[in-house]
Formats: C-alpha cells, structure tokens, sequence
C-alpha cells in the first residue's frame, strides 16, 4: 500500500495530497522534537535559561522550521517520556534530586 505524507500522518486514504499540499494546507503536522541533554538557551523575551536550572533540552521543528512556541501537546508526551526508561528523554535528562 503507497501512502501519501497526509494518509501515513493521519491514517485517513480519503487524501490523496502531495508534499508541498501538506506544507501549505496543514503547516503543523508533523510536530518533531529534537532532545538533548540540558543546555543555557535565550528566552524569546530576551532572557537567558541556564542549563543547570533545566532537566533537558528540546525543540520542536513545524513546517522545517524550528517553532519559537512549545506546544502542550509536546510538553506532556516530553514529560511522560522523559519519565520511560529506554526512551531517548529519559535517557539524556538530568536525574532531578527530592523527587
């Protein structure tokens, strides 16, 4: 079975939509998230992070490009994920102590 990027991200065969088609029309899917273990990053506000007041890092890329905003959708699969052991989170995360 051949599957267009719009039938494989959301298992509907009804589309039948090119790459560019799904760029254009639906520019938030997929959602992909790059993590890394915790590092300093500057705030869109301006302000600076430091890393030792983070447990991981990560990103998420819409459209090919990095999303300066953090979708909660993102947030709480991080976050369950971080918590799994043998998932890549939960192996690049700082060990939060008290907890």
């Amino acid at each position: 079975m051949s599957e267009t990027p719009a039938t494989a991200v959301d298992g509907r065969p009804d589309r039948d939509e090119t790459p560019d088609e799904v760029r254009t029309e639906r520019p938030g899917v997929p959602q992909i998230a790059l993590v890394s273990a915790p590092q300093s990053y500057e705030e869109t506000t301006g302000g600076t992070v430091d890393a030792a007041a983070t447990t991981l890092t990560s990103r998420v890329l819409t459209t090919a490009r990095p999303n300066h905003t953090y979708a909660m959708t993102c947030a709480m699969c991080l976050a369950a994920a971080a918590r799994l052991p043998g998932t890549v989170p939960h192996a690049v995360a700082r060990a939060r102590t008290g907890r």
